[in-house]
Order: structure tokens, then C-alpha cells, then sequence
């Protein structure tokens, strides 16, 4: 099972901050500002949220280098 934990950083493409954790819920951080997201999973134990139009698995850890090129790649193509 991989859970979201308070403090860390997940995401590449929209990165969010956990700031908060309960059982259901994670509060996170992201430059939407705060807010509180249900926290959901999948038959693997794998925890997952959905805000706005991204999906972030709690694998996802963040990489500073995935995602300036993910920056850079979306200026190219604007």
C-alpha cells in the first residue's frame, strides 16, 4: 500500500503540497491555493486524488527535473 504523507510533495504536471492528513482526506497546497481533497484507492492499496482535470497517485513523487521539463515543454508548444 502507498499512502500520502504529510509534508511531502506529489506531481510533476501540477505539483501539491500535503499539508494535512486524515483517514479520507488530504489538505494540500498548490498554486490554486489550499483545499481539502477526498482521498481515494484502488484495489492495490495504491491512494490516488482527482483535482480539477489531473490525477496524482501518492507514487507520484515529485521530481524538479520532470517538471521543468514538463514546463518547457508546454511553453514550446504554446
Amino acid at each position: 500500500m502507498k499512502a500520502f504523507e504529510t509534508s511531502q510533495s506529489y506531481g510533476n504536471d501540477l505539483t501539491i503540497n500535503v499539508i494535512k492528513r486524515t483517514a479520507k482526506t488530504i489538505t494540500i497546497n498548490t498554486s490554486f491555493g489550499e483545499q481539502r481533497i477526498k482521498v481515494r484507492g484502488q484495489e492495490n492499496g495504491l491512494e490516488y486524488i482527482s483535482f480539477k482535470c489531473w490525477i496524482i497517485y501518492a507514487t507520484d513523487n515529485f521530481d524538479m527535473n520532470e517538471a521543468v521539463k514538463i514546463a518547457n515543454e508546454k511553453a514550446y508548444y504554446s
